[in-house]
C-alpha cells in the first residue's frame, strides 16, 4: 500500500514537472521526465486506487514535443 506521505511526494513531483512544463513547452528533456515519470508509476498502479492512479496522470496520453501524443 503506497502511504500518505509517498502520494504527498509524488503529487510534489507531479506539480514540478507542471511547472517546468509551462516553463519549457515542446522540451524533449520534459517529454523524456513525463515519460519516465510513466513507467515509475506504472509500477505502484496495483497500490493505487484507480482514482490515484488516474490523479497522478496514468492511463493519459503524454505529449511528445511538437505536438504530438506519446
Amino acid at each position: 500500500m503506497v502511504t500518505a506521505a509517498q502520494i504527498t511526494a509524488a503529487q510534489g513531483v507531479q506539480t514540478a514537472l507542471a511547472n517546468v512544463e509551462a516553463s519549457f513547452p515542446g522540451s524533449r528533456p520534459v517529454a523524456l521526465l513525463h515519460r519516465k515519470l510513466a513507467v515509475l508509476l506504472d509500477t505502484f498502479q496495483g497500490d493505487l486506487t484507480p482514482a490515484q492512479y488516474t490523479a497522478f496522470g496514468g492511463g493519459t496520453p503524454k505529449t511528445e514535443p511538437g505536438g504530438g501524443e506519446g
